[in-house]
């Protein structure tokens, strides 16, 4: 049995809109939505291939976890406690290799290279890290799987390459997608019925002064929100007019930015 540990983060609505700024729904992180559909894709290719997705996250979290399940994981693993709270980069890379040991038997753990709400892409090799697996960075897709080995497609800038690495391994995806792949109803009611499992910092038997705002390195000081509100303005007359009124808006921007 071959399997594939997905981790995500799951990150608020409001990181995408900002009509939904008070809102707590959660959903998929843009750069975890293709790790989750390519390994889905692979696992359908192979035999006795598996899809496990792991995340830490609040109780909504249990919600995409199902969505995953309906896509076609197997198993899903929530790490919810207050405990794990504040945990920065350094924790949360603790915090999860943990429970990926507590899983067992994993070949390649797929991560995105970053979410969404933090940008630091300090996780996922934070987690090869402290389990002391090889990582590639910057992969488009897993092109083909065994027990052994991985064909990974990668892009770094303009350069493009085909990787066969050795398992066990770390695949870290710098891909980037918007829409939420799409379950029906009958796949969404079958999720509810497969198994999703919840730790907390006692299950995984953790170093308690390793997790939380305790166990960071990074200190927050403060938080601010970086929207700014937009300014419309509808441009009257001809074609030539609204031409003309762009154009000179374009060189007084320019002006001003080689002050």
């Amino acid at each position: 049995m071959i399997t594939i540990l997905v981790c995500f983060k799951p990150i608020r609505t409001s990181c995408l809109s900002n009509e939904s700024v008070n809102s707590n729904e959660m959903r998929l992180n843009p750069y975890d939505i293709p790790t989750i559909k390519n390994a889905i894709q692979i696992k359908k290719q192979i035999q006795d291939c598996r899809v496990i997705c792991l995340s830490m996250g609040v109780e909504q979290t249990a919600k995409i976890l199902n969505r995953c399940l309906a896509m076609g994981a197997d198993q899903a693993f929530l790490l919810n406690d207050p405990r794990f709270a504040a945990s920065d980069t350094y924790a949360t890379s603790y915090i999860l290799s943990e429970a990926i040991k507590k899983i067992g038997n994993v070949d390649i753990i797929v991560c995105g290279a970053k979410s969404l709400d933090g940008e630091t892409g300090q996780v996922p090799v934070g987690i090869a890290s402290r389990l002391k697996m090889a990582y590639i960075p910057h992969i488009q897709e897993m092109a083909e799987l065994s027990k052994r080995h991985v064909i990974v497609n990668t892009i770094n800038s303009a350069r493009r390459e085909k990787i066969r690495a050795q398992l066990p391994l770390v695949a870290i995806f710098d891909r980037f997608e918007l829409a939420e792949p799409t379950v029906n109803l009958f796949s969404l009611k079958r999720s509810q019925h497969l198994q999703q499992i919840i730790w907390d910092a006692d299950d995984l038997q953790v170093d308690y002064a390793q997790i939380g705002q305790g166990g960071s390195k990074t200190r927050v000081i403060s938080v601010k929100s970086a929207a700014r509100a937009g300014e419309a303005k509808i441009i009257e007359g001809t074609v030539d007019v609204k031409s003309i009124y762009l154009h000179n808006i374009l060189i007084r921007d320019s002006a001003a930015a080689s002050l």
